[in-house]
């Protein structure tokens, strides 16, 4: 369904990687279940569209990012028939009934989802995934566009004249910090807020998923003191882009000279000894940090809270992929969903 003035996705669907019976396999019924009732959004009476089966479309809709509302239901319902206990719907829904299921769910229940679910997956045998022990982390940003409506530009505004490079330009946008697994690819937490929300405000948001036992690399724009402590108080270690002048204390300084223009200031890190992380290995585990923040759609939600909703339902999407393709650490995930 196109969206107007912006740009439609050109990069394949993730359905190609990812079948909605699959995405149930990584998201199961009771897990639904549960994050919805702990929202407070369980139905008090039998509805056409049930909570269950609204988050499942909504994580469809990354899945189908292309298709009409009604396509993504019907792929959705037929790659949940084959569940136990699965009752499907006993008619299709219209397009403004789906609406206003999407409205009565909030996006509440998808950021608790992504949040269940949402844990490193490399082990010893994935590439890139270690660093002297350390499992590496980064922190990415991305500007999502979004569905050009009033309310969406009040609720997020939109980037002046140009925009980056291969943005759709006009739409109003949303700015996200991700946090992710290097070796995997796996989104580990997510901050959205509007155009204006600086990305600093942002990452004081995803501190609570690091932990003793990472490296969080963190590109330039993150800079300040307060935030740079607070980060240390994870345990974490850290290896993060500053700003020009801006050192805290008891850190080490790395002058590199990176490629593709990102030198705006040295390296910061808390890994003082040269010879256990020698400087060039370092700035070289910076050139090469993974991008993964970026989703190549527009989002197609004409609300904030629709957009909010979405953007957790294609993050968990991305996980799922990125789960399915790291099947050896399903057991690491398994007790999870019990909880």
């Amino acid at each position: 369904m196109p969206r107007t003035g912006c740009k439609p996705p050109s990069d394949p669907s993730l359905s190609d990687h990812l079948a909605v019976g699959a995405l149930a396999r990584v998201f199961p019924p009771e897990l639904v279940d549960r994050v919805v009732a702990e929202a407070g959004r369980t139905e008090r009476r039998e509805r056409l569209l049930p909570a269950r089966l609204v988050v499942y479309y909504v994580l469809g809709l990354a899945l189908y990012g292309s298709r009409s509302y009604a396509e993504v239901m019907r792929n959705v319902v037929a790659g949940l028939s084959c569940r136990p206990g699965w009752r499907p719907p006993q008619a299709m829904p219209t397009k403004a009934a789906l609406f206003r299921a999407r409205e009565r769910l909030g996006p509440e229940p998808l950021e608790a989802l992504f949040a269940a679910v949402a844990a490193p997956l490399a082990d010893a045998r994935t590439a890139g995934a270690f660093h002297d022990g350390l499992r590496l982390v980064g922190i990415e940003r991305a500007l999502l566009d979004v569905a050009d409506t009033p309310a969406n530009e009040r609720g997020f505004g939109r980037a002046g004249g140009g925009a980056r490079p291969g943005a759709s330009g006009g739409c109003p946008q949303v700015r996200a910090l991700a946090l992710g697994e290097c070796g995997s690819g796996a989104p580990l937490g997510i901050a959205l807020g509007p155009l204006a929300t600086s990305d600093t405000a942002l990452a004081a948001r995803l501190l609570d998923a690091l932990e003793p036992g990472m490296l969080c690399i963190a590109g330039p724009g993150l800079g300040g003191r307060e935030l740079w402590e607070r980060a240390r108080e994870t345990g974490a270690e850290l290896l993060w882009r500053a700003a020009d002048g801006e050192h805290p204390d008891a850190v080490r300084v790395i002058h590199d000279e990176p490629a593709g223009g990102d030198a705006r200031g040295p390296l910061l890190t808390t890994l003082l000894d040269p010879d256990r992380a020698p400087a060039a290995e370092l700035a070289e585990l910076y050139a090469r940090r993974r991008r993964f923040a970026d989703p190549p759609v527009v989002l197609r939600s004409r609300t904030p809270q629709g957009v909010i909703q979405e953007a957790y339902g294609h993050f968990c999407v991305r996980y799922a992929v990125r789960w399915q393709m790291h099947e050896p650490a399903l057991s690491q995930l398994r007790p999870a969903f019990g909880r």
